[in-house]
């Protein structure tokens, strides 16, 4: 299930569970759309627009599969 944002923000990855490859995915912004690794200390700078969705992800077999959180 998506995260709706609206406005200018930014993100960083602060924590994940380590137990399987995980990432996000930026739709409906201005300019950031696209795969975010999550990596802890991964950022974006600025994401922005009127209505744009984060989709968490996780892979549990490297990254060929990904299903949301």
């Amino acid at each position: 299930m998506p995260i709706t944002f609206s406005g200018k923000w930014s993100l960083e990855v602060i924590g994940n569970v380590e137990e399987f490859q995980q990432r996000l995915r930026i739709v409906g912004s201005v300019a950031s759309d696209g795969i975010v690794d999550g990596t802890v200390g991964t950022r974006v700078a600025e994401i922005g627009g009127k209505a744009w969705n984060v989709f968490m992800e996780r892979s549990s077999d490297g990254g060929a599969t990904w299903l949301e959180k």
